[in-house]
């Protein structure tokens, strides 16, 4: 019969296992300053500890990793998981599914953990730092593929993102362009293949 775990004798061990962990993870401060990262995070970023978890994030996404940290240290969610771009030590941008807790010591929010893989890659496969699985679609262009797999038409994808249908239609014909297909059902389907969605 095996004995109970310990809560205090777990942080060298649970630390040492999360090093190994096969995907990019890591511990911030509530304030947002990295604290720690795993081996796969540090290849892929470089020694960012000190620096604010934002920092990693791309331009136009470093307002979205900010509302994810006080979604849980202020407001105290849960596990949140959510895509983000960031921006490897290579420069490569690269979008990323991050599922993220709050770390408590008693009741108070001391800290995030997290955990990411790369958007579109599934279990167990390993995607190199760099790769591409969004296709090189933009933001915007994800949120309506996302839709049209939905099967919102143009009228309703322009009112649930607050679009012009001439916008929406535009957005579209890129995203028709970027996956090489040639009709909206041709493009989710290929999207569903590559792992887009």
């Amino acid at each position: 019969m095996s004995r109970p775990i310990e809560p205090g004798s777990l942080s060298v061990d649970v630390l040492d296992g999360l090093e190994r962990v096969g995907m990019p993870s890591y511990l911030a401060d509530r304030d947002g300053r990295i604290r720690w990262l795993n081996e796969e995070a540090l290849a892929l970023f470089g020694d960012a500890r000190g620096r604010l978890l934002s920092s990693l994030a791309a331009p136009d996404h470093a307002q979205r990793s900010r509302e994810q940290l006080a979604k849980k240290v202020v407001g105290g969610a849960g596990r949140t998981d959510f895509e983000i771009d960031a921006i490897g030590r290579n420069g490569k941008r690269t979008t990323w599914c991050v599922s993220s807790v709050p770390v408590r010591r008693g009741c108070a929010v001391v800290g995030v953990f997290g955990v990411a893989r790369p958007c579109g890659a599934s279990a167990g496969r390993r995607v190199e730092v760099g790769a591409t699985p969004s296709a090189g679609l933009t933001p915007r262009q994800r949120e309506v593929l996302a839709l049209l797999a939905e099967g919102a038409s143009t009228t309703q994808i322009a009112t649930t993102l607050g679009l012009a249908e001439e916008t929406v239609r535009n957005h579209i014909r890129q995203l028709l362009r970027r996956l090489g297909a040639h009709t909206r059902l041709a493009a989710v389907a290929h999207a569903r293949r590559e792992g887009l969605l």
